[in-house]
């Protein structure tokens, strides 16, 4: 939206009177991840003062539309700030693409890169571990990265885990505290045992038979490897998770264990943003 400016005026208070159903705080945070621009230049201090004259160019957020290019990976979100995808197991969430490793944020910045002909910037919001798969959050700018580091606990997460044997409980809450080895293995540790964090993960069954059971596991703190060694702690460890206890029976088989939903307010609008996929079919 573009608004031609009719008097000498700071840059939230001209908006605050163009969108008078906002509010100051909404108005200044939208300033602040540069969705305006002056004259072409992007600004993100609301005390800004415009001039009469001037073009404001107001970044209006929606969802987009579907692209020229079609993503090489499967796509199920995009805004102005944010973008979902599906990450396969055996690729990692981040670092740099090669030709022997690939990575999601790698292959997600080339494609970017691709469809606009120009460099585009992506941050890391969370992350899911190589042989994990399911869907993966990504940032559009640093403000909107750091926003999720520090209201990371106002996002649902939601998994689908396949695991062995059936848990007594059909809905139980597994809270210890978690800490890592030296060979990087995590385990449930003491309290007060040096680097030691508290983890808290939710599961209810699913559906089970005599030797299996299908979770839904929410997790409500995000430490590595947390639901694959609580669900082992409790002697229930994850099919095909050969780290965490799963005897391997036949072939190597994939880790079941799958990212299937994200819900948030959205950082820059506040509406409540719930971004889910179709579990593989061993989860449904």
């Amino acid at each position: 939206m573009k608004i031609t400016v009719s008097e000498n005026i700071p840059l939230w208070q001209l908006l605050l009177k163009e969108f008078p159903e906002s509010n100051r705080t909404r108005i200044k945070k939208m300033i602040g991840l540069g969705c305006v621009s002056i004259n072409g230049a992007v600004v993100r201090h609301p005390e800004t003062v415009v001039n009469r004259g001037q073009l404001v160019d107001f970044k209006k957020y929606e969802p987009r539309r579907q692209h020229r290019e079609k993503a090489p990976f499967s796509l199920v979100y995009e805004d102005d700030f944010l973008l979902a995808v599906v990450k396969p197991a055996g690729i990692l969430s981040s670092g740099r693409t090669t030709e022997r490793t690939r990575s999601m944020l790698g292959m997600v910045r080339y494609y970017l890169k691709t469809r606009e002909r120009r460099e585009v910037e992506i941050f890391t919001v969370h992350r899911l571990d190589r042989e994990v798969s399911g869907l993966l959050l990504f940032a559009k700018s640093e403000q909107v990265q750091k926003w999720f580091r520090e209201n990371w606990d106002s996002v649902q997460k939601l998994y689908r885990a396949l695991v062995t044997g059936v848990p007594s409980e059909k809905n139980g809450i597994i809270d210890t505290f978690l800490n890592e080895d030296h060979r990087q293995k995590m385990y449930v540790a003491e309290p007060s045992e040096d680097g030691a964090v508290r983890a808290i993960t939710h599961y209810k069954v699913r559906s089970a038979n005599d030797d299996r059971a299908l979770l839904e596991v929410q997790l409500e703190t995000g430490r590595k490897n947390q639901i694959r060694v609580h669900l082992a702690h409790i002697g229930h460890p994850i099919i095909g998770d050969i780290k965490y206890g799963f005897t391997v029976k036949g072939p190597r088989q994939p880790i079941a264990l799958f990212a299937c939903s994200l819900q948030f307010p959205h950082p820059v609008t506040g509406r409540q943003i719930k971004i889910e996929v179709t579990p593989p079919s061993w989860a449904v």
